[in-house]
């Protein structure tokens, strides 16, 4: 006999129909009250689940749904049709706050449930670690340096670097490029942030490439393609590229705004480049 009784078991039972599926299988052999003293339970519940068992199979162990068949209290359906409009209206906001806009009686649960059983709602964000898997898909596809990044970054904004920078006249303004598919980083340093100091940067890393024999074509993302141009002396040209076409046989791309997906090297390299500078300078 089963020390413990039959509903005790069920509660705790991961799959039920497999603990079913042994008492119809000793009632079918020894009967149904023999079964019900070794499995710890009434002889209708046994003869229950062995009818089952009889017309629908292994499929028939499973529990039937409880749900009533009929609610009088449940939500109109011209109600649900509404809430569904106002979540196309309301396209960038949760369920709370359309509660509250719209002054609904229902819970943001409830709101949730129609929005989710009419196909409607927003799906969940992808997790930081699949976004980064699916980058690092993305950039297997590149051979080395067909796809570049490039970025100035400001020196004097990091406080652990500035004390010393005033004192020992240190570089104010850094010059990165970043190859994107394996990482190969070039930088430069100037004193001050101009459209000479960002042509001769890009012209040095592309005779040196050429030097070797290593400068296909290749795309190099700006992240603001004006920024270097907006601070040209006066007579300046004041737009990109930095290089002149006959000597430079880059494709220039510049990454739109708000768009993390494409900047992502660039944060990466802001980053390494602050803790770099604090780890040096403790």
């Amino acid at each position: 006999m089963c020390p413990l009784s039959y509903y005790q078991i069920m509660r705790n039972c991961k799959d039920k129909r497999t603990h079913r599926y042994q008492m119809v299988q000793y009632a079918l052999s020894n009967g149904v009250k023999p079964a019900a003293r070794v499995f710890g339970t009434s002889p209708p519940l046994v003869r229950k689940w062995l009818t089952r068992f009889k017309e629908q199979g292994y499929v028939g162990l499973l529990d039937l749904s409880r749900r009533p068949h009929h609610s009088p209290l449940s939500t109109a359906q011209s109600i649900k049709d509404h809430i569904v409009a106002l979540r196309k209206r309301y396209h960038r906001l949760g369920a709370e706050q359309v509660k509250t806009l719209e002054n609904l009686k229902q819970a943001p649960k409830t709101i949730r449930k129609f929005w989710r059983d009419a196909g409607v709602q927003r799906g969940r964000r992808k997790k930081k670690y699949i976004v980064k898997q699916n980058l690092r898909e993305v950039k297997k596809q590149f051979y080395l340096f067909q796809q570049c990044c490039e970025d100035t970054k400001d020196l004097f904004d990091i406080p652990e670097y500035w004390p010393q920078m005033k004192r020992l006249d240190l570089p104010v303004v850094q010059y990165t490029r970043r190859e994107i598919s394996c990482g190969i980083l070039f930088t430069g340093f100037a004193n001050e942030r101009s459209l000479i100091h960002a042509t001769l940067f890009a012209a040095y890393i592309n005779c040196q490439m050429a030097k070797y024999k290593a400068l296909p074509e290749i795309v190099r993302h700006t992240a603001r393609p004006t920024t270097e141009a907006n601070s040209a002396a006066p007579g300046m040209p004041k737009s990109l590229p930095l290089i002149p076409r006959q000597s430079n046989p880059c494709r220039d791309s510049s990454i739109p705004p708000y768009s993390p997906e494409r900047t992502g090297c660039r944060q990466t390299l802001r980053q390494s480049t602050a803790s770099w500078k604090q780890s040096s300078m403790n």
